[in-house]
């Protein structure tokens, strides 16, 4: 079964699942969007994680368990965020009901959120790192959930493990992601750039790395699924060389930016809309970089993620085809 198997990861894993021979159960929300979804032989049953009467029932029989449901938001920091209630509940309910079914094994989807961030480019982070608080509501759900599905694994002995990949990209994102709507502002604003960086990979890759883990990953790991750590100026770069956009390309320091903050904070107040940019997000996030290192994968999971301009490619053509006609 695949929980969240509407969102962009979890419908590419129950269509990898699916071609490799595998039975699979799609467990969605009634209000989800599901056209996608009745292009494949899935046996489809509607529920909320939040209801864990839902989940029992649509969990009988089932072997193993593909956890991908969250809300996938980068909004601001707030402890009582749904962000974080569907992170925390819907992982305490996925737990008691996959040991009430026997079920045997989780391949549970968590993030690089948990993983952190650094300043030095020149020292991707790997999986002993882990990340003290976070930037986002979204990234303190992932830290709290994962350190709750090892806890809840370990009192329920049920084997899991955990999968954290970096920024997915790809094509087939029928709700747009954060991650790909980032990709159409760089075609946007292409023009500018900020120091900084982060590790790009293909959805179709973590589709794989989230199916080789199932017969591959040890109980209680965790595995970075992560692809090209790059810069944020060279992503503009490649971004432009496949659209073939010519033109300068401008740095933006952190100078220019916070009164720019400011005056999007101040309109926020005015309009109650989440700021486009603030002054916190300008000092925490610019000249960080989100590099990691998915050796561990590449050995354990036989893990090899597609080249970045491979996937930019495709994933642009698709995203500007849907998006921005």
């Amino acid at each position: 079964m695949v929980t969240g198997a509407s969102g962009h990861v979890g419908w590419h894993i129950c269509k990898l699942l699916i071609s490799r021979g595998y039975n699979v159960r799609a467990f969605i929300r009634h209000s989800s969007f599901k056209k996608h979804l009745l292009q494949l032989p899935l046996d489809i049953r509607y529920g909320d994680i939040l209801k864990i009467e839902t989940l029992r029932k649509a969990m009988e029989g089932v072997g193993a368990v593909f956890h991908t449901a969250a809300v996938y938001k980068l909004t601001k920091e707030k402890k009582d965020d749904p962000i974080i209630k569907t992170a925390i509940e819907g992982t305490k309910n996925l737990y008691q009901a996959a040991y009430e079914n026997h079920v045997k094994k989780i391949i549970y989807t968590s993030s690089v959120e948990t993983i952190g961030l650094s300043y030095d480019k020149n020292k991707p982070l790997n999986e002993l790192s882990y990340a003290n608080e976070g930037f986002y509501t979204y990234s303190i759900a992932k830290i709290e959930s994962e350190k709750l599905a090892l806890e809840l694994a370990k009192k329920f002995n049920l084997f899991t493990v955990i999968c954290n990949p970096s920024t997915v990209i790809g094509k087939d994102d029928y709700r747009l992601t954060p991650s790909n709507r980032m990709l159409l502002n760089y075609v946007k604003y292409n023009l500018f750039y900020v120091d900084g960086g982060q590790s790009l990979v293909d959805v179709e890759d973590v589709a794989q790395g989230h199916v080789s883990a199932l017969y591959k990953g040890r109980n209680l790991q965790r595995y970075i699924l992560s692809g090209e750590n790059i810069e944020v100026k060279d992503l503009i770069i490649s971004i432009r060389s496949v659209l073939n956009i010519k033109g300068p390309l401008l740095k933006l320091n952190k100078f220019f930016l916070h009164p720019i903050a400011f005056i999007y904070e101040m309109a926020s107040v005015i309009t109650t809309k989440e700021p486009f940019i603030t002054r916190r997000k300008v000092g925490k996030l610019i000249g960080s970089y989100s590099y990691y290192d998915c050796s561990k994968a590449r050995h354990e999971l036989n893990y090899f993620p597609k080249k970045l301009i491979e996937t930019l490619s495709s994933t642009l053509r698709w995203l500007l085809e849907r998006y921005n006609r």
